[in-house]
């Protein structure tokens, strides 16, 4: 299911109503109408702590990072797909490597 900007929104500020005060709003560092939601909440004065999140299997992560930290979310999560399947067919690495590769992203 895909939800429009303005569908993301009204949810966002749905949830803080009910007194949800943290919403991961989606791949901020890739995606402009992610983007576009935080820009909105923090212009609505929401007061909700925004996260977004990215893979870091792309290659562009680092560029990600960069673009997501500008966009004024309050937490980034980053995902390594860890699935042995992923890892040894798609992304030709071992679990060993994906777990070299995550610490050393976040050192």
């Amino acid at each position: 299911m895909s939800f429009s900007i303005d569908d993301k929104v009204r949810l966002a500020e749905k949830l803080g109503e009910i007194g949800i005060r943290r919403v991961q709003i989606g791949f901020t560092g890739k995606s402009a109408a992610d983007r576009e939601v935080v820009r909105r909440l923090r212009a609505n004065g929401s007061g909700l702590r925004l996260g977004g999140m990215l893979l870091l299997s792309d290659k562009d992560w680092q560029e990600q990072v960069a673009i997501a930290c500008d966009t004024g979310i309050d937490v980034l999560t980053m995902m390594f797909p860890a699935s042995d399947i992923r890892l040894q067919i798609g992304l030709k690495i071992s679990r060993k490597q994906m777990l070299d590769f995550s610490v050393g992203a976040v050192e």
